[in-house]
């Protein structure tokens, strides 16, 4: 169930101290939802999150090899999740994440902007607009202006529940 507080209310958790600790349990996690997924491969919510914890591992990883082997593993995860239909909000999700991934991995701006265009067109939120703009912004600034216009003509998605960035 969810409830709706004022938009001045704020819960911050700073869990930079404790990476370290809480990246020797996404390894565990990691496995914990790989059984679950074998057992009820259909399961979408731990499909979603595999790919969560496979992205905060790459994260945390100095070694760029086992980043990048994360990050791939955690774009599987999303994009079988984009597949499987269901809940709007993690499809747009899981959208918006492997958007994240392609650019950090350097992918051609062409898949990177389509990753955000489809989240767009799942929920249309001026998040992916925003991002789409700053990619744009040192190649084509009109183009990225009028990303950044149409963002801005949202108000803040009050019929949204999860993963909105103000």
């Amino acid at each position: 169930k969810y409830i709706r507080v004022s938009s001045e209310f704020y819960i911050y958790q700073n869990r930079e101290e404790d990476n370290k600790k809480t990246s020797k349990r996404w390894i565990k996690d990691a496995e914990l939802l790989l059984k679950d997924i074998s057992r009820n491969p259909e399961n979408s919510r731990a499909i979603y999150y595999l790919g969560q914890t496979y992205a905060c591992i790459a994260a945390y990883s100095d070694d760029m090899s086992i980043r990048d082997l994360y990050i791939e593993k955690c774009m599987d995860c999303y994009k079988k999740r984009t597949e499987m239909g269901g809940y709007d909000e993690e499809i747009f999700s899981s959208y918006m994440k492997l958007g994240q991934c392609s650019n950090l991995i350097k992918q051609p701006l062409t898949e990177t902007i389509n990753w955000f265009t489809q989240a767009f067109i799942v929920l249309p939120r001026a998040e992916p607009l925003i991002i789409m703009s700053e990619l744009y912004l040192h190649i084509s600034p009109q183009l990225s202006y009028l990303y950044a216009v149409r963002a801005c003509e949202f108000s803040y998605p009050s019929d949204a529940y999860l993963f909105i960035n103000e």
